[in-house]
């Protein structure tokens, strides 16, 4: 059974796994300086909320190594993944960046490796270059999909 799911990517407690997971909320603000040498704060809204999933994979006794890859092909292919877990969705996110390093090596290869990714919640608008992309479709379409995809998700997972 998967902890959590992100897009078609299984975070299990054998193969892909995580340990932490951290939430990030944050807020922008501009510093104004006035002419008497003091100063006023301006808030301007708030920045999209991360999130950070860590762990340790061990490749040669219970996999996922691969499946880390396949979350870094994703975020290679800009993909906007719904994210789940057993109880509850977070809603749809963009994956900026997996760091995945090798620990420990030995005869047959990877023994221990960790990873961290970094994912941002999607906020609107999707802009897709077209020369690198061969779809180009709505963002109305775009998010229909990706909550029916989501909705069949959760059927599947639990």
């Amino acid at each position: 059974m998967a902890l959590l799911a992100l897009g078609p990517h299984r975070f299990r407690i054998e193969g892909l796994n995580y340990q932490k997971l951290e939430r990030e909320f944050a807020g922008r603000w501009k510093e104004h300086f006035t002419a008497n040498g003091s100063h006023v704060d301006q808030f301007l809204g708030a920045t999209p909320r991360t999130l950070m999933l860590s762990g340790v994979l061990f490749p040669q006794s219970y996999g996922g190594y691969e499946a880390a890859v396949a979350v870094g092909l994703s975020i290679e292919r800009g993909h906007i993944l719904p994210l789940f877990s057993i109880t509850k969705p977070f809603g749809l996110y963009k994956a900026l960046s997996l760091r995945l390093s090798d620990e420990t090596t030995g005869p047959g290869g990877v023994i221990e490796a960790s990873y961290e990714l970094e994912l941002s919640s999607f906020q609107g608008t999707l802009y897709r270059n077209t020369l690198l992309s061969g779809m180009a479709q709505g963002v109305d379409g775009l998010i229909s999909k990706a909550s029916d995809t989501a909705a069949q998700l959760v059927k599947r997972l639990f």
